[in-house]
């Protein structure tokens, strides 16, 4: 090899462990968390009025929670094996909109304005979760159920 050139590097974007598709889920999450975390953090009476709640210290904690798992999905996204995070932050994610419906079922958000916030909220997390599974291959994979579906 001449001296002037280099040896071929693997690129982290080349790896399986580094995909778009993993990088895209990843910071999707980490923006919402992120301004969702901001809202709750800064105005936590505001949103506890819409919620029909008045736990503003409870909520204020969720938001700084919110702005921590934000940071830390923006830091996994960077890394170099950000798919490895997608199972981790998935099983915290997933279960989310039910736990939403749930409480709006069970009366506890209470109000118009606040259960069509509550409601946004669990779609837009469910559409996340659709773009984790995405990039663990759920879709794609042969011998799971949704990607047989698809393609029949």
């Amino acid at each position: 090899m001449n001296p002037s050139e280099q040896a071929p590097t693997t690129h982290p974007a080349a790896t399986a462990e580094h995909t778009p598709e993993a990088v895209l889920a990843l910071r999707t999450n980490a923006a919402f968390s992120l301004a969702t975390g901001i809202a709750f953090a800064v105005a936590p009476a505001t949103l506890g009025g819409w919620l029909g709640v008045s736990i503003d210290g409870w909520l204020r904690l969720f938001g700084l929670g919110l702005l921590g798992h934000g940071v830390a999905l923006g830091w996994a996204s960077a890394s170099a094996t950000p798919k490895r995070w997608i199972p981790v932050n998935l099983a915290m994610i997933a279960p989310y909109p039910f736990a939403v419906i749930g409480l709006i079922v069970a009366g506890v958000i209470d109000g118009d304005p606040g259960r069509l916030l509550a409601v946004i909220d669990a779609a837009v997390i469910a559409a996340v979760t659709g773009l984790h599974l995405r990039a663990m291959g759920w879709f794609t994979n042969p011998r799971r159920p949704a990607a047989a579906a698809l393609s029949n």
